[in-house]
């Protein structure tokens, strides 16, 4: 079975993309997109977890 491989929310969002593009709303994806890649670059997509998630969704009610 050997090694899983490990994957980023960079991967993640360049597949998305891809399978997305025929959605009209792909342009306002890409604003949501960016606005969450300031907190999730980098990060392998299997420690994206709830805790993460939470934090994130703080940053944004704080904006408001």
């Amino acid at each position: 079975l050997g090694d899983k491989p490990i994957y980023h929310w960079e991967d993640a969002v360049t597949r998305w993309l891809k399978e997305q593009a025929h959605k009209k709303s792909l342009r306002d994806d890409k604003v949501h997109l960016r606005w969450l890649h300031q907190y999730l670059h980098g990060m392998e997509l299997s420690a994206i977890n709830k805790t993460v998630i939470e934090t994130v969704k703080q940053k944004k009610l704080l904006m408001v």
